[in-house]
């Protein structure tokens, strides 16, 4: 490591740092007592003839690289006032490493958390205007912090049979997260470099970032890249986010259709701008109607994208729990869980999937979007299954209106109930911290929404939310250092419980003691509750999740 004069307006802030990684220098800049490194390439640009392709390995550069500015996120579209705007550029697989100079300057290897974000695999990069800045953990916790961006959308998801043809492996439709393996390859081997200890590296995701944690969980053959996990509101068995290689494949036919190429023209798909693709993914989406018997993934236009089980071990060879379950995974201690109102921001979506629907939710409705989403998981010999015991299981009484009801059936099939069989699975072979975010927070989106999917986020890294005011209060300050105190304790000991001895003052003293999950299996397994005031408890969600466990075995 290599830095250059300090800021003459005195301290570290804005003074340059190099490190050496196995590909060349790098130049970074202090922000405070943390080196930040904003554009670390992990891949070589996929453009060109490496678009649709798995990544190849960045060649080594000779001089210094500076990686102290942002540069391009990946090509995405965005909704703003009304209108799509086309963002990014394909020449976007660096990473954001934040290291604390005690990492840097002194010699110590800290411990490396690497953090993949969500935005359903169709949006999102690794700073997220800063909410993913990871300054703070690194600065207060003593941690480094490694956060790459990867492909999203068709860029990182398309899948077709010529592309699985040309691909070595016969894999397809898995570039995205083959990204993130590739980004976390480069964090073993360069770990040292920026400080940190290449043999405790804990991966965190959450939303399609957590079912992206549980992707590389159950791949057992890369079992070296890291030594524990996070996973915040995901899950291993969701059909609706692991797709079949025919939903997939449907997809790309009508996207490729749209933009004017031929099936198995790849020399056509890569001759196109980025804007026209994500275009033509517009046109051939918005306007479908998922009720058609037309083998979508069921939620198409919003949830059109994500890893494909196409059998092979570079891809997806099955459904990630069922290799776990097997005992065929990377066997790493888990920390896990979900938000109370996981699922209200999600139902003004099912408007979106159903256009037709009104405004106030029947039972009709409710039952058509059941039988959307089950039929092609359970049916059998094109008799779809029974959704009453479900509707049953859900009674329109228990609920103040159907949006709950719609929203806590959300919450309990998509993210809680898989969450507790992760759970279960991993507590076979090693130990599993299951919790539930409950915290009130004040603001006004969550008046709204209650602690809706991903509000946890603000309190894991410590940022506002961007395009809101947030004024924080004492009670927000003592969240945040709870939920950060337990991620970077379980990333430094692989258990969220300090040491007594090892207690900050002035960060960790409302803590209370998490139970593995195991300690109490036979009640339903032990849980905690994140609040101001943290409680444990026994037996979380039981009912809802023994009856869906039941329901999907028996069907």
């Amino acid at each position: 490591m290599e830095g250059d004069d300090a800021n003459p307006k005195g301290g570290l802030f804005g003074k340059k740092v190099t490190v050496q990684t196995d590909r060349g220098a790098v130049k970074g800049k202090y922000q405070g007592d943390v080196a930040v490194f904003h554009s670390v390439p992990f891949a070589a640009p996929p453009v060109g003839d490496l678009r649709f392709r798995a990544p190849k390995d960045v060649e080594p550069w000779e001089g210094t690289l500076d990686a102290s500015g942002l540069k391009a996120i990946c090509p995405q579209v965005s909704l703003k006032q009304g209108s799509y705007l086309y963002l990014g550029e394909e020449d976007c697989l660096h990473m954001h490493v934040y290291a604390p100079k005690k990492a840097i300057e002194g010699g110590e290897k800290l411990p490396v958390m690497f953090w993949i974000f969500g935005g359903a695999y169709d949006m999102g990069d690794g700073i997220e205007f800063g909410f993913y800045d990871g300054q703070q953990l690194a600065d207060e916790y003593g941690v480094v912090v490694m956060a790459p961006n990867y492909r999203v959308g068709p860029f990182g998801f398309l899948a077709s049979e010529a592309l699985r043809d040309e691909d070595a492996d016969g894999s397809t439709g898995n570039m995205g997260v083959r990204d993130q393996r590739m980004a976390l390859d480069f964090a073993k081997r360069n770990a040292a470099a920026f400080g940190g200890d290449p043999d405790r590296i804990t991966i965190f995701g959450e939303s399609a970032g957590g079912f992206s944690v549980c992707y590389h969980v159950s791949h057992g053959a890369y079992s070296d890249l890291f030594t524990a996990a996070i996973m915040e509101s995901g899950s291993c068995d969701t059909t609706e986010f692991f797709l079949q290689p025919r939903e997939a494949f449907n997809v790309g036919k009508l996207l490729i259709e749209a933009i004017g190429c031929e099936e198995d023209d790849l020399e056509c798909l890569r001759a196109l701008e980025p804007k026209d693709i994500l275009y033509g993914v517009l046109s051939s989406l918005k306007t479908r109607d998922v009720t058609d018997e037309n083998g979508l993934p069921v939620l198409t236009p919003i949830g059109t994208w994500g890893p494909v089980i196409d059998g092979t071990t570079v891809g997806l060879p099955k459904m990630p729990l069922q290799a776990i379950e097997a005992g065929e995974g990377v066997q790493v201690p888990m920390l896990l869980g979900t938000n109370h109102n996981e699922g209200s921001i999600f139902v003004p979506a099912v408007h979106v999937v159903f256009p037709h629907m009104g405004l106030k939710f029947t039972d009709e409705d409710l039952e058509v979007v059941l039988h959307h989403v089950l039929d092609p998981r359970l049916g059998r010999a094109g008799v779809p299954p029974t959704v009453a015991p479900v509707m049953a299981q859900y009674p329109k009484d228990d609920f103040k209106s159907q949006d709950e009801r719609f929203a806590t059936l959300i919450r309990d099939y998509i993210f809680v109930c898989p969450t507790r069989r992760v759970a279960r699975a991993v507590s076979a072979y090693s130990d599993a911290y299951l919790y539930h975010f409950t915290y009130p927070e004040h603001w006004l989106e969550n008046k709204v929404l209650g602690e809706y999917h991903s509000s946890e986020l603000t309190f894991v890294f410590g940022n506002k939310l961007p395009f809101f005011y947030h004024h924080w209060n004492k009670d927000d300050y003592a969240m945040k250092a709870l939920i950060q105190g337990y991620w970077t304790t379980f990333a430094k000991t692989h258990d969220p419980n300090p040491a007594t001895e090892a207690l900050d003052a002035g960060n960790f003293t409302q803590g209370v003691h998490w139970p593995a999950w195991a300690s109490a299996a036979d009640e339903g397994g032990a849980n905690i509750y994140l609040d101001v005031v943290p409680t444990t408890d026994t037996g979380f969600m039981k009912d809802n999740c023994d009856f869906f466990d039941d329901y999907l075995h028996d069907h």
